[in-house]
């Protein structure tokens, strides 16, 4: 009847009373009054039975009323008899089914008494609010206490403060785009164009359309990023947030194309390269707190990807793309990329970082420059360093890497910063000296390592 009215621009006496409802059991006692008035005004009127052509008769609603529900919701017991009478004084009919359930007929001149709740806001009403006491109940919990973290507007800060630029871009994309990173991309029933009908599967053809149109307009150094959903069919292994049988996961994208630095009269031109986006991985890792992240790399991958491991499990890689899909973007330039799933991170706690006491006693460093065979990997050496160093071993940091004819065929040379320092006394040199020791005996026992000349 309103759409109706709307749709005409009529808006009537009739079209505001039964667009808002009203009885369809009226007629009787509207013929009744109108026989009454007829009689008044002509008194020789005769008047005979109401004749009802009423096939389809609507009758009373039904309602199922719990009485425990009333209490609960108006915080005040009514007695079951006492509840039955209240609501019969608005003409609803009772048939009490026992003292815990009521069934109620509604009259049809009450439209607005649909469901239970109706019935209770009536009976709370009728009963008066004013007999409702006010109950305030209140808790204090100790729990333990959690620090909440806004990670991503962190990130956001992080990037944007180092001169990266936030993009934002559609989550869909073309089908041959989507199969570029997955090979079974979840493909839109009814999409608004061909070039939207595939969810995204990664964030980079997003990223690469960015690039591609600054790189056209003379925007040739880039350092961007984006946090976004990608998505995957359930039937590929993997984790993230699912509905039914697809898998969403929320995820960090950083690419970095063009010159890290220009040409100035105290430094070169040097193009971006993957130990730049190797560093942007790590500060941000250690910007949100991790200490158990591993970085793995693949020195064979003609595009030197690097995959990042936390508690064994893979959460990213740093990677340049390959240049099969720049050239699909019309790009010449190299394009290197951080990837980072954020699902991981999101639940985090920063209040789960420890911090320990400033030691007041002095440090000490020592260098050493070994030689190995060039198919050894730096980790290997590396771990062997801190496991066999002692307690007082603090830090390890590798500065140098040398290969050279000098060394011999198939060898290369690591040289390690080592750092001592104790929080109960100062070192003697004797046991700087004999942890040194320990940590050149064990690399020659496991990697046949050797001291290298001066």
């Amino acid at each position: 009847m309103r759409r109706t009215a709307k749709k005409l621009g009529l808006s009537t006496d009739a079209s505001q009373r039964f667009e808002r409802g009203t009885d369809p059991n009226i007629t009787a006692k509207a013929l009744e009054l109108a026989a009454e008035l007829i009689s008044e005004i002509c008194a020789d009127a005769k008047v005979g039975k109401i004749v009802d052509a009423y096939p389809e008769k609507i009758k009373r609603k039904e309602i199922k009323l719990r009485v425990s529900k009333v209490s609960k919701i108006l915080g005040v017991k009514i007695e079951t008899d006492n509840l039955v009478e209240l609501l019969k004084s608005i003409d609803i009919e009772i048939e009490q089914v026992g003292n815990a359930i009521l069934k109620c007929k509604v009259p049809t001149y009450r439209p607005d008494l649909i469901q239970e709740i109706d019935l209770i806001e009536e009976a709370a009403r009728l009963f008066g609010y004013d007999n409702i006491p006010n109950a305030i109940t209140s808790s204090v919990t100790f729990s333990e206490h959690k620090t909440n973290r806004n990670l991503l507007n962190e990130i956001r800060i992080y990037l944007s403060s180092n001169g990266f630029n936030e993009i934002l871009t559609n989550s869909f994309v073309t089908d041959e785009k989507a199969k570029l990173f997955s090979a079974i991309p979840i493909i839109v029933k009814n999409p608004i164009s061909t070039d939207l009908s595939s969810l995204r599967s990664s964030l980079i053809p997003s990223m690469l359309e960015i690039i591609k149109f600054n790189l056209n307009r003379g925007n040739l150094n880039l350092q961007l990023f984006e946090i976004g959903k990608i998505y995957f069919s359930g039937s590929e292994n993997l984790s993230g947030k699912y509905f039914q049988s697809y898998i969403e996961q929320n995820v960090l994208l950083i690419a970095l194309t063009g010159f890290a630095s220009e040409k100035n009269w105290f430094s070169n031109q040097r193009n971006f390269d993957i130990y730049d986006a190797k560093g942007i991985a790590s500060n941000i890792l250690k910007k949100i707190l991790f200490d158990n992240i591993e970085l793995i790399s693949y020195d064979e991958n003609e595009n030197g990807e690097i995959l990042i491991s936390m508690n064994g499990i893979l959460v990213g890689k740093i990677f340049k793309i390959s240049d099969e899909i720049v050239k699909l973007y019309d790009i010449k330039e190299e394009v290197f990329v951080f990837e980072l799933q954020l699902e991981n991170f999101e639940e985090s706690n920063q209040s789960d970082k420890k911090f320990k006491e400033i030691s007041r006693f002095p440090k000490t460093s020592r260098d050493i420059a070994i030689v190995v065979d060039s198919s050894l990997h730096q980790k290997e050496i590396f771990e062997k360093i801190k496991s066999s160093g002692g307690k007082y071993l603090q830090n390890v940091k590798l500065f140098d890497l040398f290969e050279g004819e000098s060394l011999g065929k198939d060898k290369k040379s690591f040289a390690y910063r080592l750092e001592f320092q104790s929080s109960e006394k100062t070192l003697q040199d004797k046991e700087i000296e004999n942890a040194i020791a320990k940590i050149l005996n064990e690399l020659k026992k496991n990697f046949n390592a050797s001291l290298r000349a001066q």
